[in-house]
């Protein structure tokens, strides 16, 4: 019973993880091979395996930003200090004092209708 047991064992459980770990091993060698390749192609117009393509090939300008820095408005922001007073008693009868500001409106919704 214990010989059967083995041999379910090892049909079952070891040989699929061997072949899935050839799997892998087989795929990783075959990624290797490809950017190896890859590597040799791009530095053999050079003269050296070693050395890469991007120190021949011209720098391209980087693309200008969308917008244009100066658009816009430049907002100043003001910091208001309000005092809070206590009494001496501590906070038992201390009162505090918050002073709130209307909301600043500089922009009105309107609405985009389509036609």
């Amino acid at each position: 019973m214990g010989t059967f047991l083995f041999l379910l064992f090892v049909f079952f459980i070891v040989i699929p993880i061997i072949r899935v770990m050839i799997t892998i091993w087989r795929a990783r060698r075959q990624t290797r091979r490809f950017f190896d390749q890859f590597r040799n192609a791009a530095g053999a117009g050079s003269g050296s395996s070693s050395q890469t393509r991007q120190n021949d090939a011209p720098r391209q300008p980087k693309a200008k930003k969308k917008i244009d820095p100066t658009v816009g408005e430049y907002v100043a922001f003001e910091e208001i200090k309000s005092e809070t007073t206590q009494t001496a008693g501590g906070t038992a009868g201390a009162k505090t004092y918050t002073e709130v500001e209307q909301q600043i409106v500089d922009v009105e919704w309107e609405d985009i209708k389509q036609k």
